[in-house]
């Protein structure tokens, strides 16, 4: 009596195992297997209506996701800036010609235009997004290290204040 209780407690520990490893690999969409890059941008004015897990997108495809956001504050001016922490999949870039997508390259892409905006993605919640889009007629205008290839942000469609974007591989 008491091994097959003993059998029994061993299955469902197993079984449970079983399935909280099903569940997780679930919840990530393969995304523990993917090279993700890891982008910051820093904005100046309020980020309110952006939240962790929205979404990152080019032209309205999705292309990453909100992953943190804090406060940084200047200790002599006390001047805040807002590092909003994002991922990016770069599985979702395809090149027309047909070749294998090489990796991402940050630096060549703003050199070319590309810039960042915080944009509404609901008026009735109010709640924002990140969309990136090519503007090659921009400046470029760095923020973080010297190191780290920059993106920068445009201003929102209602002027909200200029932020820069970071990014680098994980």
């Amino acid at each position: 009596m008491i091994r097959r209780n003993a059998l029994l407690i061993g299955v469902f520990l197993v079984g449970a195992i079983v399935l909280v490893v099903a569940g997780i690999l679930w919840m990530s969409g393969n995304a523990l297997f993917q090279k993700q890059y890891k982008a910051v941008m820093y904005f100046q004015g309020s980020v309110s209506g952006l939240y962790l897990g929205a979404p990152v997108t080019f032209r309205g495809v999705s292309v990453g996701q909100v992953d943190e956001i804090g406060i940084e504050l200047d200790s002599r001016s006390l001047q805040a800036r807002i590092p909003v922490w994002v991922r990016l999949r770069p599985d979702a870039l395809r090149f027309s010609n047909g070749a294998a997508p090489p990796a991402l390259d940050l630096a060549t892409l703003v050199q070319r235009g590309l810039r960042a905006r915080l944009v509404a993605q609901s008026f009735v919640t109010g709640q924002k997004s990140i969309e990136l889009d090519f503007a090659p007629d921009t400046p470029v205008v760095r923020v973080g290290d010297p190191g780290e290839p920059e993106i920068p942000a445009l201003a929102d469609r209602f002027g909200a204040p200029r932020a820069a974007w970071v990014a680098r591989a994980l």
